[in-house]
């Protein structure tokens, strides 16, 4: 399809859903047309792509976007019609369909809408039971080449699993044939129509080809693993990955330059450099921050403890605890209100509790940088 006529497709794809989801919902209930309004509302003209024309025949594609628009999805249940035949694999597939909301106020370019769907798209299918007993840093394989999807939390207390940080929300939509269809509620990537096709390939997309990531158990072509590093390089690498996925790049530069002295803290503050760690880093896009300039030397180290934390380990410190971190004598405090609300460190929101939990480390997303010049040192 020329991407010059597509370039409001997934527009299309949102009113022609939108249209399929009203008719649904009122063609029962009417025996007879509508009556014509006082005055015709304004009419929208478009010529459907030549796509359009022809839309897919296959029983598993029409069963399967059927399950889509009954669960909701029907943005995406379209779009999976018309491009079912460019975007599953010859074998099994797992497909992650966005929820509608996360997509009704996004125009993008053909390309960049078939990226969309071919990087939700594992190459293996994966049932939510599949999914629950993954690993963190397991690598699922996508249709789109040399990207990779990365498992980034598991709880099974809460029957939750989250990839590039975005939680399964509606588990097993669809499953048959060979292929299964879960819902997220928004993209594994930040959208950005403004894109072009050379910086869409230089973005940091994890590749299941890096040894510091897990194969899929029982995987057809199981990737070798190499350890050709220290435990100590593999922790920092995994918490790179793990900044990358969940949008936390500011502190994912910072880190970059900043991982000997990283390690000259972690040594000093546990007697050796393969300590376990928890890493407080700010989510970009709610921070708003441009450049890793405010994250240098102290500035860093403050957003990382020296102990292995989850959400439930924090909040099971009393009211106000304070733990230490990589900068000496400088503590945070911890208040974890409870009733769903979130947890808070130093008056700043934990806005992806768990991000990514590993048995050497735990990331959590926060919503702003901490200032260690606020703060009650100690000796």
């Amino acid at each position: 399809m020329p991407c010059g006529r597509a370039h409001g497709l997934l527009s299309v794809f949102v009113s022609m859903a939108l249209a399929i989801a009203a008719v649904s919902s009122t063609g029962k209930q009417r025996t007879e047309p509508p009556p014509v309004p006082e005055s015709n509302p304004p009419m929208v003209s478009f010529k459907p792509p030549r796509i359009w024309d022809s839309p897919s025949t296959d029983p598993l594609v029409m069963n399967a976007s059927a399950a889509l628009r009954d669960a909701g999805y029907h943005i995406m249940g379209a779009a999976f019609d018309m491009f079912a035949a460019e975007v599953l694999p010859s074998g099994p597939a797992t497909f992650f369909a966005i929820n509608d909301p996360a997509l009704v106020n996004i125009t993008l370019p053909s390309w960049l809408m078939l990226n969309l769907l071919r990087y939700h798209t594992a190459t293996e299918m994966l049932l939510w039971n599949d999914l629950q007993i993954l690993t963190a840093a397991t690598c699922l394989p996508t249709r789109l080449h040399g990207k990779g999807l990365v498992v980034t939390g598991v709880q099974t207390v809460n029957s939750t699993v989250a990839l590039n940080g975005v939680a399964v929300s509606h588990p097993d939509i669809f499953a048959a044939g060979g292929l299964a269809i879960h819902g997220v509620h928004q993209p594994f990537y930040y959208l950005d129509p403004s894109l072009d096709q050379i910086r869409f390939d230089s973005l940091p997309f994890p590749s299941c080809n890096d040894s510091d990531f897990l194969p899929l158990p029982n995987a057809r072509a199981p990737m070798q693993r190499h350890d050709h590093s220290s435990t100590t390089s593999r922790l920092w690498r995994r918490l790179q990955l793990a900044l990358r996925v969940n949008g936390c790049l500011s502190f994912y530069m910072a880190m970059s330059l900043q991982i000997e002295r990283l390690n000259a803290s972690l040594a000093e503050a546990t007697g050796n450099s393969r300590g376990k760690v928890t890493v407080f880093a700010p989510v970009d896009s709610y921070a708003g921050l441009s450049s890793a300039s405010a994250l240098i030397g102290e500035n860093l180290r403050f957003h990382v403890v020296p102990q292995r934390l989850t959400v439930a380990d924090l909040c099971r410190f009393p009211a106000r605890h304070k733990i230490p971190t990589l900068f000496h004598g400088h503590n945070l405090e911890i208040t974890c209100p409870g009733d769903f609300r979130p947890l808070v460190i130093n008056n700043v929101m934990v806005v992806r509790p768990d991000a990514f939990v590993t048995d050497d480390f735990v990331l959590h997303g926060i919503s702003g940088a901490l200032d260690p010049l606020n703060v009650t040192t100690t000796t």
